[in-house]
């Protein structure tokens, strides 16, 4: 018999959920996630209730939202004294909010809306995965909780992100949980619980056999030598000019090696570096010595028009009408900056420059007196003009699949990801950047080079696995090799698309359902007027 959720059931589900988001940030205990959220749902399951049962959707995925970013926005006081509490405090609050709204509608949806019993793990999978996708579109983005990025450190049950995407890797550990949970509702009623369990063992074995299939699979492609360098946080706070001169002090050494792609960590210049000829030589001259591609990753700065309403270079703006505007209190021009990655070739010349398209929001995009971008334009991030075509990912962009996929199809033979995870005062927040980064790599079946200014610096191959990397806050140099393969991956054909299928797969389920439960109550009161 379905009855009533005893008390404790909220704080059940909101502790499950807590664990669940634990597991994205230390991730030596990843393979959890897939029986954590299996009480919380069968709690769920068994409610008939509706607004019992969406107290209970809310408790499990804002517990969720509370695990995966308790210390996912924690910031070094050394780097931002001033607004450490504050902005902890309102990135947290904001995040839960806007994300655990997000998923409890999901997740309510997929536990709520009338299908057989059979195909109950089939929809609530698909609503997930549905409400995962949707936190990561638009320009308030963040597409950090995603169940299947627990499993970064085990890339045997991340193949199957190569032909569906990292959604499908939340989808299927969610499928498993869901299948645990009807069991347990099973067993609780005295019904044939082995079923559903059963499943459940099978589509975990599934895809751990499919890993290890695809992980004994070798990879075919060129191998090249590659160097990241990591400066680890030198000065204090936000120094540009200490963290120009460390990563300049160790990409000189790492050019005695000749790598074919020495990479860099993302704000390694000062502000002015694009209009300072000066510097550009220095860094000319590093790639010379190193016979190959340098990437360095930096800031573009320019100055903000507010009444014409765009960016003119400093340059153009002559120092009287700074000096006018300062007396009299106007704020036409304000500084606009972003980051950047600047492409020099063997010959030491600068070849290409990319800027940031996707900025974090509030926090890059709509700085200042800016406004905000609420349809931010997206170009693929290739260049083209070295030895190696670079699909570069500036920090926050790896979290998207959507752009290294472009950069991929327009001919990337390598993925470069510069960032800044200084301002982070936990490594946990920093391990779960570099699992998207891993994502990145399995969907494009492409490898992945990443230079973090204290972490994490790794490299990644086209199967996910780490082959090298640099325990963060350590400073030094890189050297590693990258296989160059040319497979396409299923993802790169049809990207997300497969969510369409399986959203009107699940229309039809619900549709199947609500025929049978018409058909069943048409039953019963034929029986109650025969009695």
């Amino acid at each position: 018999m379905r009855g009533r959720v005893k008390p404790p059931a909220p704080a059940i589900c909101f502790a499950c959920g807590l664990a669940t988001g634990l597991c994205l940030l230390f991730a030596a205990f990843g393979f959890a996630v897939f029986v954590l959220s299996a009480p919380a749902l069968a709690f769920r399951l068994r409610e008939d209730d509706a607004k019992r049962a969406l107290g209970l959707c809310a408790a499990f995925c804002f517990g969720l939202c509370a695990g995966g970013y308790c210390v996912a926005f924690r910031i070094r006081p050394d780097v931002a004294p001033n607004m450490v509490f504050g902005v902890d405090l309102a990135t947290f609050a904001g995040a839960c909010l806007l994300h655990g709204t997000v998923l409890t509608a999901g997740l309510w949806c997929g536990a709520r809306l009338p299908c057989r019993r059979t195909w109950r793990w089939a929809v609530l999978s698909i609503c997930w995965a549905l409400s995962e996708w949707a936190c990561g579109i638009g320009a308030l983005a963040w597409p950090t909780l995603r169940l299947g990025l627990a499993l970064w450190r085990y890339p045997v049950f991340l193949q199957t992100v190569r032909t569906f995407g990292s959604l499908f890797a939340g989808a299927l550990v969610m499928a498993v949980n869901v299948l645990l949970a009807q069991a347990l509702c099973r067993m609780r009623e005295k019904e044939r619980w082995a079923k559903p369990l059963i499943a459940a063992i099978a589509l975990f074995a599934l895809n751990a056999v499919y890993g290890i299939v695809s992980l004994a699979t070798p990879s075919s492609g060129e191998l090249i030598s590659v160097a990241a360098v990591q400066p680890g946080q030198p000065g204090e706070g936000q120094d540009l000019e200490a963290v120009y001169d460390a990563s300049l002090k160790l990409a000189q050494e790492a050019a005695k090696n000749r790598p074919a792609l020495l990479l860099t960590p993302e704000n390694s210049t000062p502000t002015l570096f694009y209009y300072d000829a000066d510097r550009q030589a220095q860094w000319g001259e590093v790639a010379q010595k190193s016979g190959g591609d340098l990437l360095l990753g930096g800031v573009y700065a320019a100055w903000w028009d507010g009444a014409d309403g765009m960016t003119v270079s400093p340059m153009e703006v002559e120092a009287s009408q700074l000096d006018e505007q300062l007396a009299n209190g106007e704020r036409r021009y304000s500084v606009y900056t972003r980051s950047a990655a600047y492409l020099f070739g063997a010959d030491g010349a600068l070849r290409q420059t990319y800027q940031k398209q996707r900025e974090v929001p509030l926090f890059e995009n709509g700085q200042g007196r800016q406004p905000f971008q609420w349809k931010p334009v997206v170009r693929p991030g290739l260049l083209s003009g070295g030895k190696v075509k670079i699909g570069v990912l500036i920090c926050y962009e790896s979290l998207f699949s959507s752009m290294a996929r472009r950069a991929v199809n327009e001919g990337a033979e390598i993925l470069a990801v510069t960032t800044n995870d200084a301002r982070f005062d936990a490594d946990a927040a920093k391990g779960l950047h570099l699992a998207h980064g891993i994502c990145r790599a399995l969907e494009t079946g492409r490898p992945l080079i990443q230079a973090g200014r204290n972490g994490y610096t790794a490299v990644i191959d086209d199967k996910g696995r780490i082959t090298a990397s640099l325990p963060p806050e350590d400073v030094g140099v890189l050297h590693a090799q990258a296989r160059l393969t040319a497979a396409r991956t299923p993802y790169l054909l049809w990207g997300d698309g497969w969510l369409a299928l399986c959203a009107a797969a699940c229309a039809g389920m619900v549709a199947d359902g609500l025929l049978q439960k018409k058909k069943e109550n048409a039953g019963r009161e034929a029986k109650g007027e025969k009695e």
